[in-house]
């Protein structure tokens, strides 16, 4: 299979833009996302699905207001964050467990898709259950706490999305009830060094994120082909949609590029929850929403667990060459990638994957 089938110019920094205001957040405080209210989900809902579909497809990101999260909650998980990450390297190395791929504990850094430099930030990862906790702290009851939390919030997103893609009610909720939905408290200390860039340029690889607030400024989203600061109301929840809905959806729905662009001279903490459907579920995208972008499949048949893998690999934490065979194997989804890229009809994520994966093999 040759290369020259894809484009290899599958991603370009563009230049960074001035805030700018984005459909109805233009007189919501200064927001530059779309601002939601969750209270619209009971008492207007069909007007709220509809708003979130259109943030959705139209910029990937959107500022959720009025969403009942305990505050008492939310500022006890990052006074445990920032005692954590303030300690001694040694106490926090307690609970970095190399053996587990960064899927739980302590991270220093990760590298995104495409890139070979780490980006500039420790954190800890969290999950329903397998995780590792500090003997000489209490990180538990504060992060468990607010899982909780943001597990209220994402139900009821996840409700709205599924109405707003043609399916019944529970269709998300369904295959999300018991998937690995992961915690993850950030670290991004001063001074982070060249172009003083926390989080280089990337999409999430889940359903949705949701992000309740940070300590400091630095994420911007990709929108017209331009940076743009996020900025939202006091107390917001910001949520993105991930790249499993944006396979799901056949690209209806956005996966948008970000990344955290620190101030030099100013740490940064944030604590972002990524919802995420069982292994086994798929997520290849739905006859409904095949036909409401243009009739033409662009996405591939695949598991959840199969398009994680993909993302773990291209991210050099899945190297296990039993557990890699099967995307490579016959029947497996590099072939259902190649057979969509050959056939003209791949998307342009898919594409990436693809070039990624070529780049590892024998020539």
């Amino acid at each position: 299979m040759q290369v020259s089938a894809v484009s290899q110019t599958y991603y370009s920094q563009p230049e960074e833009s001035k805030i700018t205001e984005m459909g109805e957040a233009a007189n919501l405080h200064d927001s530059t996302i779309p601002v939601i209210d969750l209270f619209e989900f009971t008492h207007a809902k069909q007007h709220f699905v509809e708003k979130v579909s259109r943030a959705l497809q139209e910029v990937g990101f959107f500022a959720l207001v009025n969403t009942g999260i305990d505050q008492e909650v939310l500022d006890a998980s990052y006074r445990a964050s920032e005692q954590f990450f303030s300690a001694d390297p040694a106490l926090k190395a307690q609970i970095h467990k190399p053996d587990v791929h960064g899927q739980r504990g302590l991270v220093y850094s990760e590298v995104a898709q495409g890139e070979t430099a780490k980006d500039k930030k420790e954190f800890i990862h969290i999950g329903k259950t397998g995780n590792f906790w500090p003997e000489w702290m209490d990180l538990e009851k504060p992060m468990m706490g607010l899982m909780k939390e943001l597990d209220k919030i994402g139900q009821v997103l996840q409700r709205a999305l599924a109405l707003a893609i043609g399916e019944e009610e529970e269709f998300l909720l369904k295959q999300t009830e018991g998937g690995d939905n992961l915690l993850r408290a950030l670290w991004y200390p001063k001074n982070p060094g060249a172009e003083s860039m926390g989080a280089a340029p990337h999409t999430d690889i889940d359903d949705i994120t949701l992000l309740p607030m940070s300590t400091a400024d630095g994420l911007q989203v990709l929108h017209d082909k331009k940076w743009v600061p996020v900025k939202v109301p006091p107390n917001a929840v910001i949520v993105n949609g991930g790249d499993k809905l944006k396979n799901l959806t056949n690209g209806l729905f956005e996966s948008a590029w970000h990344r955290v662009k620190m101030d030099p001279n100013q740490e940064r903490r944030s604590i972002v929850y990524f919802v995420h459907p069982r292994p086994n579920d798929s997520r290849g995208p739905t006859a409904k929403c095949i036909e409401r972008t243009g009739g033409i499949q662009r996405y591939p048949e695949a598991t959840s667990w199969e398009l994680l893998a993909c993302r773990l690999r291209e991210l050099k934490l899945l190297t296990d060459p039993a557990v890699i065979q099967p995307l490579d194997a016959p029947g497996g989804i590099m072939e259902r990638i190649s057979a969509l890229v050959q056939a003209g009809d791949a998307a342009r994520p898919v594409q990436r994957t693809f070039i990624l994966w070529q780049r590892t093999q024998p020539q």
